[in-house]
Parts: C-alpha cells; structure tokens; sequence
C-alpha cells in the first residue's frame, strides 16, 4: 500500500491508493458523516482508481508520537479504550472491522495523547486480530522494560492476543481499573468508618500504648463524676441536701461514669462498615517507601515466560519461550520453534535455564549467533540478560 503525505492550504492529508475496488457503501458513509473516533475521509478519482485523502491536521500518527520515547501504562489504556469506542463508532455504520488499520503508522491521537482516531481503509482485506497482535507487540518493543507496571501490562496484553479466537473485549477487560475510594482526612474523626483502635493504629502508635489509654479512659470518666460531685459538696452547693441524698449523688455520678465508658466503644464500632471481600490478588501488603506496585483492577500479575521480541515483525514474530531448554532453527522435528528463514540453519541456537539466570548457545550455526553484537563462540554458553539484543544470523530480537 503505496502512503503519501500533503499539505493543501492549512490542511494536512495521508492519502492511500486504492489497490482493489472499494467498498461503496463504506465510501458513502465515510463521505458523507463525520463519525467519532474515525479520521475524515474525502475521495479523489484518478486514472480509474480512487485515492483515499484522510484529514490528519492537528494530529499526530503513534508511530511519530513514540519515535523518540516509550509508551507508558496510561497511554496503551488510553490508545486501547480509543480504538474500542472507535469500533464501536464504526459498528454503528456497519462498518466491518476489517477496513480499520491498526499499524501505528495509521493510529492517530493529539499532542496530549487524550483522543484517538482510526483509518478507515474502503478497500479492505485486512486481518484486523492479527494487526491487533502485531499492536501488543509493538508495544513490547516501545515500554521502558525497567519500569514493571509498563512490562506487566504489555505482556498480559500479548499474551492474551496470542491465544486463539480472542476478542478486542478482553485486552479492555484485563486493562480495567477499579476507582479507589477518597482518602479521609485523618483530622475528622466523626466522619471517618474504622474504630479508634485502627485511627490509632494508622496515627502510628503501638497497640499495647492504644490499649492503656483505652484501659486509663474507662477508669478517668467515673472518677471525674465522683470527683465533681465531691467538689460541689465540699464547696457546700449541696448543703440543702441530706447525708445519705449526697451520698447518693456521689454513687450516680460513678454510675453514669462507668456507663459512659461502657457506651462510648459501642458507639464508634457501630460506624464501622466491613469490606467486600477482595480477589486473592488485591490481597497484598502496604506498598514499602519507594516500591513500585502493578496497577489494580481487573488485570491481574501472572508470571510470564521470557521472551525473544522480534525487533522487525515484518520478518519473523516475537518467540515465547515456553520450556528450558529450547532449541531454535527451522528443523521441525528438532526445534521448539521453527524459524522459517533460509539464513537459518536446521538447530541454530538454544536458551536454558540455570540457578543464576538464562544462558545462550550457539548450536554451530553458519550465519552466526550474536549477543549485544558480538558474535558467540559455537557450543558455549553465554548469560543473557533481560534488554539484551540477540540475532539469529540477521534477525533481530530483544530478550525480556
């Protein structure tokens, strides 16, 4: 597919040519609407084929957008989310999912990444699950692999597009977030729904401290009453009163000082509401100072196997390394993962496992192993290191 850019007056247009007769109906929609999340679309005819000009002023392709920095966690949410509401947008017009392009050279957002835009291709043909793949893999290769949320939720997204009849719902499931509640001023004791025991458990202080306040509060609010009772006597404000009436006083105010401390825990605990009960995987302690910590929601953190990212998609796909060892060349009967290349050779290289990391091996290929660029000796193995860059032969990967 032949890709053009003009500048015409102050407006700025991709243009693709169309290689085979294109949808009519599609063309018409796409015409003649302005539909959200879609870029806009007007037609040329030329020498009895169409091109297609889509209005691109003001955006940017993700392609230009990542060309000299990584994507975060909150931009793959956001560039996922944006091509589900612009297949929904699509569907609407019975537009099929297989017109949309989803090669970053096609994906468009503005500056501050807060909107996103699909090509609509009229001509279609495309195999819109494995752009989606070719999508999650790119990502993998666009993280900051040293920043853990970015890596986990890359490879959930891959590996999810690497199972068989997967749908577009299920990356936006794992990428989910729950709201977190508002945090409570810790000043505003009335409003807040935990017990003394936890506001003073939270405020930092030992439990057994809490306990001898607690144990020093019952016994001060009778001793007050009593005691104030006592000072109104000896003061003679309780002159008009019988010996055994004051006495009587003085056991009252004991009395309603025992209650009131009897009374007072029940009456916090009963603004305590207790919690949902939460999935296995929210069940973590408190994040130490500095720790950093996946995000939560519905996705959750899974071991993943390593990988072998392929730096060139075009030419071979990312390899999963599922067992150790694994053999790599294009003999099937001998390898774990047949790489169909003539520069290949039949067992060309082979990652185990050992209790201080991951080794490669060249198997004495012709064309070479390579790591970091540095061809590998034939039958000895060498420490891989997650970031590292591998060839097999002219084939790029990167190992994470």
């Amino acid at each position: 597919m032949e890709v053009r850019y003009r500048r015409e007056l102050n407006e700025n247009f991709l243009i693709l040519e169309e290689e085979e007769q294109g949808d009519s109906y599609a063309i018409r929609i796409l015409t003649e609407n302005k539909i959200p999340g879609l870029l806009e679309l007007r037609v040329h005819p030329i020498n009895q084929k169409r091109e297609y000009f889509y209005k691109i002023s003001g955006k940017l392709s993700l392609q230009k957008y990542l060309e000299k920095r990584q994507i975060t966690c909150t931009e793959m949410r956001r560039l996922l989310f944006g091509i589900g509401q612009s297949l929904e947008s699509a569907e609407e017009y019975l537009l099929r999912e297989e017109g949309i392009l989803l090669e970053p050279e096609f994906l468009y957002t503005d500056v501050a990444f807060s909107k996103v835009w699909l090509c609509y291709y009229p001509s279609g043909g495309q195999d819109f699950y494995g752009q989606v793949r070719g999508l999650t893999q790119y990502f993998l290769n666009k993280i900051d692999h040293m920043e853990e949320n970015s890596v986990e939720i890359a490879y959930e997204l891959f590996h999810i597009s690497s199972q068989d009849f997967f749908r577009f719902e299920d990356l936006l499931k794992a990428l989910e977030e729950e709201e977190e509640p508002e945090s409570i001023p810790k000043d505003s004791r009335e409003e807040t729904y935990q017990t003394e025991m936890e506001w003073e458990a939270e405020e930092g202080l030992p439990k057994e401290l809490f306990e001898r306040k607690r144990s020093f509060s019952s016994f001060l609010l009778p001793v007050l009453g009593a005691a104030a009772v006592g000072t109104a006597w000896g003061l003679g404000f309780l002159e008009a009163f019988s010996l055994e009436e004051k006495a009587g006083f003085l056991l009252l105010a004991a009395a309603g000082g025992i209650l009131l401390s009897l009374l007072r825990s029940p009456m916090k605990a009963e603004k305590q509401i207790s919690e949902p009960e939460q999935d296995a995987w929210q069940e973590m302690p408190p994040a130490k100072p500095g720790e950093t910590r996946p995000l939560e929601g519905h996705f959750k953190k899974m071991p993943h196997a390593k990988l072998l990212i392929s730096q060139n998609s075009l030419r071979h796909s990312t390899i999963t390394l599922t067992k150790m060892p694994y053999v790599i060349g294009k003999m099937e009967d001998a390898c774990d993962y047949v790489l169909d290349s003539p520069v290949i050779s039949r067992m060309h290289a082979r990652v185990d496992q050992r209790e201080d990391g991951f080794y490669l091996t060249d198997l004495r290929s012709t064309n070479g192993t390579f790591l970091n660029g540095s061809r590998l000796a034939a039958n000895r193995p060498y420490l891989l290191k997650e970031g590292d860059e591998v060839m097999l032969a002219d084939l790029k990967f990167l190992f994470q």
